[in-house]
């Protein structure tokens, strides 16, 4: 039986299809947060707070609807509000398109580990247990990217997210939980990635040098 730090390959590859499973899991809760940046608007008579997701922010006041519904005038009192909302959408959709396809490439990982562990000989050799790596880390990438583009489109930062009047002018916002929550995915899909390709090379190694040794004894 093949056996890495002296587990069995069975065992590995379940625990392999979990973390596949759960990172899937990982990146639809990613696109459930509703709270992804944050900015404050002020001047002397008031401070406006506004929140959103991926795709748009969420008001909290009739002042933030007001210059909502302006942008599709193209109101030149709210320009640079108007082209934030624009960033935010355009961020959000390069975001979550990169991401559908990274789900993708690791649901293909998922069947490869699945065709292993169900011992389907007539699959097997047409999909190398190589391949779950390779897969994953592809998704990975995709993913990461999505996040590098939705980061420096819709210009986050991590303080300092209060800015005077006038909307005339673009500003940084805040990055909030749901942001939060995806760069923890990306460390994690970065760990498992490593991770997998050299246990997943180790059990390649292990299968060679037993068929190795069963062909000398023959």
């Amino acid at each position: 039986m093949k056996k890495v730090l002296n587990i069995n390959k069975p065992i590995w590859l379940t625990i392999f299809s979990s973390i596949m499973l759960c990172t899937i899991g990982f990146i639809i809760v990613e696109f459930s947060y509703d709270d992804w940046f944050s900015q404050t608007l002020k001047s002397d008579d008031f401070n406006i707070d506004y929140k959103g997701g991926l795709l748009k922010p969420q008001g909290k006041s009739d002042f933030y609807q007001h210059f909502y519904d302006k942008c599709s005038n193209d109101d030149p009192v709210g320009d640079g509000f108007c082209k934030q909302l624009k960033a935010f959408r355009t961020g959000g959709l390069a975001y979550m398109s990169l991401s559908l396809f990274s789900l993708l490439f690791i649901a293909g990982s998922y069947f490869i580990l699945m065709v292993n562990i169900c011992k389907c000989k007539s699959l097997k050799h047409k999909f190398p247990l190589i391949m779950t790596s390779v897969l994953y880390g592809s998704g990975f990438l995709l993913h990461i990217l999505g996040f590098i583009i939705w980061v420096f489109v819709v210009k986050v930062r991590f303080h300092e997210c209060k800015y005077d009047m006038p909307l005339k002018i673009e500003h940084d916002v805040c990055w909030e939980n749901g942001a939060g929550f995806a760069l923890f995915v990306n460390v994690f899909m970065f760990v498992v990635s490593f991770a997998s390709y050299g246990f997943m090379k180790k059990l390649r190694n292990r299968s060679g040098r037993l068929i190795s040794e069963n062909r000398s004894i023959n």
